[in-house]
């Protein structure tokens, strides 16, 4: 029984051993040895290999360090632990930040000095400082804030990603290309969100070549600008009115993959309608939403109207509004003021009349400008056409709680009989 119990543990031992060594070997060993040794045997190889597997070979023991040399590293410690020291700080700028006392931010900033790189909240407080200084009159203090702490603290992309954002902001790109100069010496690559606040500070102060500039070496970069940073530099294009740069913009952003969506083409009406070329935004208008699966809203239609206005075709003003009913949508306040504006200066009484009638019919008197309204009641007094026109306008006007001089009343119903 003890023989069988012998034999039992020796099949046992560690599989991994007994199949790392030939069967020649262990016949060997059992017919010079003996069972009894030949199971020792095994159980002491199978210790030392266990422990060999199981650590790292370049592992080396570890020793302590003489005591000496631990009093040594004891004294290069901190005297006071930073915790509670930080904690107060960071409760100090908080509270400061909720005043909006910028300055008072700074000086907490500095008086910190060298524990800052101990506080693991200092970057998230800096952040949170460069967004509160994008209020006004604060940027100045940013850049202050930037001086005191850059060389206390490691600076985070999202740290400045604030900065050059709140500079932009504000319109001071110079410091923020600056800003992003820092950023790569210290191998911090800006992100395309970062280059695309730049771009908005750029075109904020009139800059389009710089900032073109700037998309330029981002795309270079392999950054993708995002559409509505396209939609900024095309508004910056209609401003200066140049239509030939605005079509390689749209050009541009096709090859990044980016499809024009209705704000696209809205731009591209209002940009062709200032320069004057009334046929270019009726093409583009006609084209775009077939080409690129653009579902055409109020803001295409409005835009379309106030161009068709500024070029004095009423005609094609009042179509494009018709368009815009038929497709269920309705006039805003500006779209409104325009036609009916543009109807009194062509003195076409009767599509004025028609205008305001839809306009309470729809429940958009609120939306009716003072200033056109009055004018109309006037014109049509005036060229005697009161009792047909003015005063249903006028009933209209006051059972919609619009408000109406009342000079202007009390000549309208003077007409009433």
């Amino acid at each position: 029984m003890a023989q069988l119990s012998q034999q039992t543990s020796a099949l046992a031992v560690d599989t991994s051993l007994r199949a790392a060594l030939p069967a020649t070997v262990l016949q060997s060993i059992w017919a010079a040895a003996g069972s009894e040794i030949f199971i020792t045997t095994l159980v002491v190889m199978s210790f030392f290999m266990i422990r060999t597997l199981t650590q790292c070979p370049d592992e080396k023991p570890q020793q302590q360090a003489p005591v000496k040399q631990q009093m040594k590293d004891a004294e290069e410690l901190p005297q006071h632990q930073p915790t509670s020291c930080l904690d107060a700080f960071s409760k100090k700028v908080l509270a400061v930040l909720a005043t909006n006392d910028f300055p008072a931010v700074v000086a907490a900033f500095r008086e910190a000095g060298d524990q800052l790189s101990q506080q693991r909240r200092a970057t998230a407080l800096l952040s949170q400082a460069f967004k509160a200084a994008s209020a006004p009159r604060q940027a100045s203090w940013a850049m202050e804030l930037y001086d005191v702490t850059k060389d206390h603290i490691e600076y985070t992309r999202p740290a400045y990603h604030a900065l050059v954002t709140c500079l932009s902001y504000h319109g001071d790109a110079d410091s923020a290309e600056s800003i992003i100069r820092d950023m790569v010496m210290e191998n911090v690559m800006p992100d395309a969100a970062t280059y695309s606040a730049l771009i908005r500070g750029q075109l904020a102060r009139g800059n389009l070549e710089r900032g073109l500039q700037v998309l330029g070496k981002m795309r270079l970069q392999g950054l993708k600008p995002e559409l509505q940073l396209f939609h900024v530099i095309l508004e910056a294009c209609a401003q200066r009115q140049m239509s030939t740069l605005a079509d390689q913009i749209v050009s541009d952003a096709l090859a990044e993959g980016l499809k024009p969506t209705s704000t696209t083409l809205a731009i591209l009406v209002r940009l062709y309608g200032k320069c004057g070329d009334l046929a270019a935004a009726l093409s583009t208008f006609e084209s775009f939403p077939a080409k690129y699966d653009i579902k055409v809203d109020a803001q295409v239609y409005a835009s379309l109207i106030s161009v068709c206005v500024a070029d004095s075709d009423m005609q094609k003003a009042f179509a494009v509004y018709e368009q815009m009913a038929f497709a269920g949508l309705r006039a805003d306040a500006p779209t409104y003021k325009a036609l009916l504006s543009g109807s009194l200066q062509d003195g076409d009484l009767d599509s004025a009349a028609r205008l305001i009638d839809d306009a309470f019919f729809n429940g958009c008197a609120g939306l009716l400008s003072r200033e056109p309204l009055e004018l109309f009641l006037l014109q049509a007094v005036r060229r005697g056409r009161g009792r047909e026109l003015a005063v249903p306008a006028l009933e209209q006007a006051q059972n919609a709680g619009v408000f109406v001089s009342e000079r202007i009343v009390n000549n309208v119903l003077r007409h009433r009989q």
